[in-house]
């Protein structure tokens, strides 16, 4: 697969010794090694800057995973239980990219889960039931607010243990370290950890997590103390009856 011809007047003819030959004597830019979604992506980009390139593949195109594509542009909930939650970062943000640039291509599509009492037992299922729905609403919030140029932090209480459930194994590792680091937070004050953030990210989001949001306030005005300005973008309750919390996202900036 190339993106030139090699005397400027003929294309490579689309035959496998041809190409092979081609390979053999010419030189190029990128050389890819694959050809499923990923490989043909980067062979693409490559070839549209310009690039001489050439895409290797053992067998066919598309013959490995990406031939069992579901069609689904998601944020990799499944990759959370395996602990890759750099991934599901990753994944919501190109998600975002898509719809962004694609809209005509990709579009939202409501989902229905159902939740099986028998998979835990009488006691722990309503509990599971609410964690699950509030790691949901939680990466609902990141998917729509989080960007390269606009980072979201993570503030929240280490000691509300409540809260770990979803604060430690899904938010902390997602937007990779939490804004004040245990044990402070808890009084809602900034140090030094939390300026030096805010000096590499003056605009972006804090997402202000707790047990019964009490603390969202002074957590306002503590940032309002560090010169930044605040304006709430939401707020919410998540999870149900046997699990809840309260969630808020704020909006920052440095005049």
């Amino acid at each position: 697969m190339f993106n030139t011809r090699p005397d400027g007047s003929a294309e490579v003819p689309f035959e496998r010794t041809a190409m092979i030959e081609q390979l053999r004597s010419r030189e190029f830019d990128v050389l890819v090694v694959g050809g499923g979604i990923t490989g043909c992506g980067i062979a693409l980009d490559a070839a549209t800057r310009g690039l001489c390139t050439a895409l290797v593949e053992r067998d066919d195109f598309a013959s490995g995973t990406s031939s069992k594509s579901s069609k689904l542009v998601h944020g990799g909930l499944r990759y959370l239980q395996q602990g890759d939650v750099r991934l599901v970062y990753q994944a919501l943000h190109e998600r975002q990219r898509l719809l962004h640039n694609a809209p005509h291509l990709v579009q939202v599509l409501p989902f229905l889960n159902p939740s099986h009492a028998q998979a835990f037992d009488a006691r722990r299922w309503p509990r599971e039931r609410d964690v699950y729905n509030a790691a949901i609403e939680m990466l609902s919030v990141l998917s729509t607010y989080s960007r390269p140029q606009a980072q979201v932090f993570l503030w929240y209480c280490s000691s509300q243990t409540s809260l770990m459930s979803i604060a430690s194994t899904v938010l902390l590792s997602t937007l990779q370290q939490p804004f004040s680091p245990e044990p402070a937070g808890c009084d809602g004050s900034i140090g030094e950890h939390e300026r030096a953030q805010l000096v590499e990210h003056p605009v972006g989001y804090v997402l202000m997590l707790d047990e019964n949001g009490k603390n969202f306030d002074v957590r306002d005005a503590s940032l309002q103390r560090e010169g930044y300005g605040t304006s709430e973008v939401l707020t919410r309750r998540i999870g149900g009856d046997a699990y809840r919390a309260d969630l808020r996202l704020v909006r920052i900036s440095k005049p």
